[in-house]
């Protein structure tokens, strides 16, 4: 039997996709290589605590939210309960004396800054204005679908400040619009979420997130990211579709120039070689494993050579600590807490040591804005009930 899709990983990216597919009558199968679907957006149990392996905080979830229509189209809120966080982030500075609890919504966001940085006060409302209008402008873009003349000629006013600032980092941003080192720090605590590098994460990409936790609030899923990822496999499963973990793929098989399936084998024995064939192949997989070990040549190769120029981004470090009692009984009052290491002083300063590496630093000026995944260490403090996450900057 040939399958209509065959998607390979079956992370968020990949149980979705396969999950409107399968919804509009394809057939669908997707293959996992762990013991259980979801990627990032998975639990495990230690003790009496369910702990979060990455997703432990979703933003957004309002009209400006790519998400919600895709979640709509799917049913999700109607079958994931999603539990609003009461604050964004509590910033921590010990060396310098500062201690930020940032509320959600805009104006509440600015005015929590500006109690700790006063002299800063039109920097940081132009900065919160710059993200938000990024965001929005960036979920009307119109050219998600068939854009009209009428789009073409309007888009240049419609998305003037993306269209400003789509070439702009984080750190570009930053330095342009506030002086204060310390309050650069705090107005992007939460870098860990998206990158290492200020001065190499993309500004509209870190708008579009950081934008949804201001404007839209933060969320956890209520019992854990596992129960989202669960809920997309049954879709897939309901409407006829399959998803099998414990499958490692290790070929993508082209015939005269097109996809035509996949060979893949238990993960951890390499037994059990079958070949799934396939009209389309979806890889939710990073895109450097695919060009060098999913893609037979040329058209591995090929692939190979249009990503040759871009930085493999960085990767997220996690040690999970569980404690009883409570982390709220320890003192830990909020969901997400961010502790500035004592050495460091400056976006540079911390540019260094998340790189562990003073040259990176100096290669700010040459590097572009790029569109990539998380980044430092981050200690995540898990109760019984909901978990919460400290990250410590700048320690080694």
């Amino acid at each position: 039997m040939t399958m209509d899709h065959l998607v390979i990983g079956g992370g968020l990216g990949g149980l979705t996709a396969g999950a409107l597919l399968a919804e509009a009558g394809d057939s669908v199968r997707v293959l996992e290589a762990h013991d259980k679907p979801g990627g990032c957006a998975t639990t495990f149990q230690r003790f009496d605590a369910e702990i979060e392996v990455s997703l432990h905080e979703m933003d957004g979830l309002d009209e400006d939210d790519l998400k919600t229509p895709v979640f709509e189209h799917l049913g999700v809120f109607e079958n994931v309960d999603f539990e609003q966080i009461d604050q964004f982030y509590r910033y921590v500075d010990p060396t310098r004396g500062t201690d930020i609890t940032v509320p959600h919504g805009p104006e509440a966001a600015i005015d929590a800054y500006a109690a700790a940085f006063p002299e800063e006060n039109a920097g940081i409302r132009k900065f919160i204005n710059v993200i938000l209008t990024t965001r929005r402008e960036v979920a009307d873009w119109p050219f998600f679908e068939e854009p009209s003349l009428v789009d073409y000629a309007l888009a240049p006013v419609r998305q003037r400040t993306l269209g400003r600032y789509r070439k702009t980092t984080l750190g570009e941003l930053l330095d342009d619009v506030i002086d204060d080192e310390s309050c650069k720090l705090a107005l992007g605590a939460n870098l860990g979420y998206y990158h290492d590098d200020p001065y190499e994460l993309s500004l509209p990409f870190f708008a579009v997130a950081q934008g949804g936790y201001i404007d839209g609030g933060s969320y956890y899923v209520r019992g854990g990211s596992q129960r989202l990822s669960d809920y997309l496999v049954s879709l897939i499963e309901e409407n006829g579709g399959a998803v099998d973990c414990g499958r490692l793929v290790s070929d993508i098989h082209v015939r005269d120039g097109w996809v035509s399936g996949a060979t893949h084998a238990k993960t951890y024995t390499e037994t059990d070689e079958q070949t799934t064939q396939a009209n389309s192949v979806i890889a939710n997989a990073a895109v450097p494993t695919v060009a060098e070990n999913l893609l037979a040549d040329p058209h591995g190769s090929t692939l190979a050579a249009e990503i040759s120029d871009r930085a493999i981004a960085p990767s997220l470090t996690t040690l999970y600590l569980v404690f009883e009692p409570t982390p709220a009984d320890l003192g830990n009052e909020c969901y997400s807490t961010i502790i500035e290491g004592t050495d460091i002083d400056t976006l540079l300063t911390l540019v260094t040591h998340l790189r562990r590496g003073s040259e990176a630093a100096d290669s700010r000026s040459s590097t572009t804005a790029r569109w990539p995944p998380t980044s430092h260490p981050m200690v995540s403090l898990s109760a019984p009930s909901r978990p919460s996450t400290t990250t410590t900057r700048g320690v080694g």
